[in-house]
């Protein structure tokens, strides 16, 4: 029995979107709500543009947060 060439499976597209979706959410509300949301659409085996828009709309949420924290604070950050 022979071991394969390469250890690390390559991923579907499906799987990549998952992961990307779970990188952007981790990066956008510092491993909380986004990364949270895509970790689990990936686990759960959900599709991968789900996952990609849950890390979107995690950057869209910081932002607007990020905002709204200038603006209620007098515009000092």
């Amino acid at each position: 029995m022979s071991l394969p060439s390469r250890c690390t499976p390559s991923l579907v597209p499906g799987q990549r979107a998952s992961v990307l979706g779970t990188i952007i959410g981790f990066i956008a509300l510092g491993r909380f709500s986004g990364g949270v949301i895509g970790g689990a659409l990936y686990a759960a085996g959900g599709p991968g543009i789900i996952a990609a828009a849950a890390g979107v709309t995690a950057l869209i949420a910081m932002f607007v947060l990020a905002r709204w924290v200038r603006v209620s604070t007098g515009g000092k950050e």
